[in-house]
């Protein structure tokens, strides 16, 4: 008889969350108003642009820190509890929302972001949520 991951496994329960908080960016990212593009402004329409792409990306900003970041770092910290590696959390990398790269990117073949992380972690423990040694 093949036994059933719980449906409230650290695994589902992270792979729940990654795809809920890219949901929220993606959609984010589908509506946001026209990036601008850095340095100083030197029309009254490029500073309306400006001020507003930072006013969209200080909104996303702090609806990511309520309503995702400490969820993030509980999960991250049941994994580190297991002996999982959990070094690339360290420091201040969830206190940022993750950049939102669209699917098909050349960037989302590399695992740097935050959401990539997360999804690596599952790698390292089975369906009974016991570490997995990858050698």
């Amino acid at each position: 008889m093949t036994q059933k991951e719980s449906p409230n496994s650290l695994r589902r329960r992270t792979i729940a969350l990654e795809h809920e908080v890219s949901d929220y960016l993606g959609a984010r990212d589908a509506g946001k108003p026209t990036t601008w593009k850095g340095g100083p402004p030197t029309t009254l329409e490029e500073k309306k642009i400006a001020e507003t792409d930072q006013s969209y990306r200080d909104e996303t900003q702090r609806f990511y820190l309520a309503r995702y970041a400490g969820r993030i770092e509980a999960i991250v910290q049941e994994y580190k509890a297991k002996g999982v590696d959990t070094r690339y959390f360290d420091g201040n990398t969830i206190q940022g929302y993750p950049y939102f790269y669209a699917l098909g990117s050349p960037v989302t073949a590399m695992c740097d972001d935050l959401l990539c992380r997360l999804r690596e972690l599952t790698y390292h423990i089975d369906i009974y949520d016991n570490r997995i040694d990858i050698p």
